[in-house]
């Protein structure tokens, strides 16, 4: 994984090329680039792996490479609860978003349902599949999920998540 202090100015220029063109799989150490290959080989892919492996980092970049590389995009990235996703997606795209030349950085909306707006029209959500939080997931259509820490959504919210919001909203995109 790079780091954006120690980055000069050759290696900062390739990095936005490919970033530019929708790959941003070299800004992920090792194990991420593993966890990144399967997804974009198999889109529907559920990861199972230990602690600390940056499996969230991976999918915040995994979410900001595909509002980059298609417009008017909707991307929810979803914990169990919207406190946890506040915390864990904020302070990650924090890490993240300077990487990003600066005419393709998204414009942050903070408040109750905090988001992140592309310059070219994709949205990035962030929601809680709690009970309280549920109805922020709903919605006329979502073009990428991303459940995180889906192993402590409790069996009822993981359940109205998946019928109640997750799968109508793929029925058309």
């Amino acid at each position: 994984m790079f780091d954006l202090a120690k980055m000069n100015d050759k290696q900062r220029r390739a990095s936005h090329a490919l970033i530019r063109r929708g790959s941003m799989r070299h800004l992920l150490h090792e194990r991420q680039q593993e966890l990144y290959d399967l997804v974009h080989t198999n889109p529907e892919s559920m990861i199972y792996s230990s602690r600390k492996v940056g499996k969230s980092y991976a999918m915040v970049v995994l979410g900001i490479e595909h509002c980059i590389r298609n417009p008017n995009q909707i991307v929810k990235h979803t914990f169990p609860t919207l406190t946890l996703a506040k915390e864990v997606v904020s302070e990650l795209m924090g890490k993240i978003i300077p990487f990003l030349p600066e005419d393709i950085q998204p414009r942050a909306y903070r408040g109750a349902r905090p988001h992140w707006v592309f310059p070219n029209g994709s949205v990035y959500h962030i929601n809680g599949a709690d009970p309280g939080s549920i109805n922020g997931l709903r919605g006329p259509r979502c073009d990428l999920f991303l459940l995180d820490e889906i192993c402590f959504y409790d069996k009822g919210s993981f359940t109205d998540t998946l019928f109640g919001a997750i799968i109508p909203q793929q029925t058309t995109v």
